[in-house]
């Protein structure tokens, strides 16, 4: 194991627009609120809708081992900004 896994899980302090790797390459997520929600902007994060229910979709690796959390600040702001989306309709 590098010095990038915890428990055998790969993390780093990429910034969410620079990650990368074939789940990316081969499923399109709504990043641009195409089917609903608030736009994410990331594939990392994203949330669509289904009939009357909504669905966020979060990455459980974004974690910050500097001890920043500015991965999961960011995430949480989108969160904040997603679900009132939700109540307006």
């Amino acid at each position: 194991m590098g010095p990038d896994t915890f428990l055998g899980i790969p993390y780093s302090n990429i910034p969410f627009e620079d990650h990368q790797g074939p789940y990316y390459d081969m499923v399109h997520v709504p990043t641009q609120a195409e089917a609903g929600g608030f736009a994410s902007q990331y594939e990392l994060f994203y949330s669509f809708d289904y009939g009357d229910v909504h669905f966020l979709s979060l990455n459980s690796e974004v974690y910050d081992f500097t001890q920043t959390f500015d991965g999961i600040n960011q995430m949480k702001a989108w969160i904040d900004q997603d679900l009132p989306m939700k109540n307006k309709i």
